[in-house]
């Protein structure tokens, strides 16, 4: 998705209240809707993905779940299938989904709609928006995030993944 490209906003009660240009909603901080799928792998790894340094918002920081704005006339699951196909090239998965979120700092003010999946194929990553991926052991999440810097967004999803108000 590029700067030009209509993002749905929402308002603080999660309600429709229209579109903007993407790089309106980074430029003005404007509430918004996204997608966070966690990907699972049979033996209970959690696949996660080091963001390219060229993207607009937490450049080369570590997403814990693949995912992505929700585009104009988008439903939120609708955004989660359209990016596991385009960052993971995961198609026709079902998703379980685990609720919604709110999340806001100074870079970003969202609304998040977490989903995960269980996927034992390939994993193509789409190299325009990942720098770097892995399947980190269950056993292994909390070390790894804090070795690594992790963005604040896919923090509060994998709260909500595993229904915590805050992560130990």
């Amino acid at each position: 998705m590029g700067a030009h490209e209509q993002v749905q906003l929402a308002d603080a009660n999660n309600n429709d209240s229209g579109t903007a240009l993407r790089s309106d909603v980074r430029q003005r901080n404007l509430i918004h809707r996204a997608a966070y799928i966690f990907v699972l792998s049979p033996v209970g790894s959690l696949c996660v993905q080091q963001r390219s340094q060229h993207k607009d918002i937490f450049p080369s920081y570590w997403d814990l779940a693949a995912g992505g704005v929700v585009e104009a006339g988008e439903t939120p699951k609708t955004t989660a299938t359209r990016e596991l196909k385009e960052e993971l090239n995961i198609d026709n998965q079902p998703l379980e989904s685990h609720g919604d979120f709110y999340y806001e700092d100074a870079q970003c003010k969202v609304w998040g709609s977490v989903y995960s999946c269980l996927w034992g194929g390939e994993i193509r990553a789409q190299t325009s928006e990942i720098a770097d991926w892995r399947f980190v052991g269950v056993e292994e999440v909390g070390r790894f995030i804090r070795e690594q810097r992790i963005t604040p967004t896919t923090l509060h999803a994998y709260q909500t993944l595993l229904g915590l108000d805050a992560l130990p």
